[in-house]
């Protein structure tokens, strides 16, 4: 096992919070945060970045600049455009370092491959079907918080999430939910970003969306078209105890699957009026899914990548 792990994140709050709950006595996760707090500095970091190339090398001392990684740490990036627009230059700053590139979205054309493939180790993906397509490593999602869960009557589902192309899925889903009078908290994020952070304005905070979560039957985890990998919804609803639908047709092949507590939907149109009245009014048992919790947690990631790292030394 490495001493040091260098975690490139995205600065989004769930990977510090996953971070934070980290506990070894062999291995020390030590953060590398982009974010910067002061807006005129965010503005001014895009604007070099995209414009002025020779500006990257800057900004990726300034990063690391209270660090001292050497050639026996271990760098784990998780896909994001700042760390993509900035890979070669951490690349030629350490050459002979290893670097695990970790794509916890869908590739898209706005997160190429190739810049991971050009300047990582290796590549890995949440998502099997991803994995396949680009003959990258399969590395599934993780999850860290198990908290006594709040199994309330008529409580309803939960989805906090981005359109994505599911929001029609979602209204006609509520349609259904109202025929058997369970309510359901759908908070739809708005695509329109901030020019200064690039971030969506009306993000509810993870604390104030795991009170609701605790205080719901279940989690609604509509995925986007060809996802296969788990979703964090799902693996919330999990460590928390909680059931779940959704259309994600690969959760059948997980070892938590349960058709009694996790309702899947082929096709929103038609969904089996009899067989959603049963799931409805099941309840997931105390601690139901505590067996298999331990092979999706954040600390069992760590342990795999430092694997996938031993095992082609």
């Amino acid at each position: 096992m490495r001493s040091e792990i260098y975690i490139f994140h995205s600065g989004d709050n769930l990977i510090r919070k996953a971070i934070d709950s980290f506990n070894s006595k062999t291995t020390n996760l030590v953060p590398i945060n982009p974010h910067i707090s002061n807006k005129i500095i965010r503005l001014f970091r895009r604007i070099t970045i995209d414009y002025i190339p020779f500006s990257k090398k800057m900004w990726v001392n300034y990063y690391l600049r209270k660090h001292k990684i050497d050639d026996n740490s271990l760098i784990i990036v998780f896909d994001s455009i700042i760390w993509s627009n900035l890979l070669k230059v951490i690349r030629n700053k350490f050459p002979n370092i290893i670097i695990v590139y970790w794509y916890w979205n869908i590739i898209s054309d706005k997160n190429p491959i190739n810049i991971a493939r050009n300047y990582s180790n290796f590549v890995a993906t949440f998502d099997k079907g991803d994995s396949q397509k680009y003959n990258i490593v399969m590395l599934g999602q993780f999850y860290w918080l198990q908290k006594k869960s709040i199994n309330m009557q008529n409580n309803g589902f939960i989805f906090i999430g981005q359109d994505k192309g599911r929001k029609v899925d979602l209204e006609k889903l509520n349609m259904y939910l109202e025929m058997f009078n369970i309510s359901f908290n759908c908070h739809i994020i708005s695509p329109n970003k901030s020019i200064l952070t690039r971030k969506n304005k009306d993000v509810v905070d993870y604390d104030i969306y795991l009170e609701r979560l605790l205080n719901s039957e279940g989690v609604v985890d509509f995925v986007q078209r060809g996802q296969t990998g788990l979703s964090l919804r799902t693996l919330e609803a999990i460590f928390l105890n909680k059931k779940i639908i959704t259309n994600n047709q690969a959760v059948k092949e997980y070892n938590f699957y349960n058709d009694k507590y996790i309702y899947l939907i082929n096709d929103i149109d038609h969904i089996d009026e009899a067989s959603f009245s049963r799931f409805l009014n099941e309840t997931v048992p105390e601690k139901f899914y505590e067996l298999y919790l331990k092979d999706y947690t954040f600390k069992g990631w760590i342990r795999k990548i430092e694997s996938l790292v031993k095992n082609n030394d």
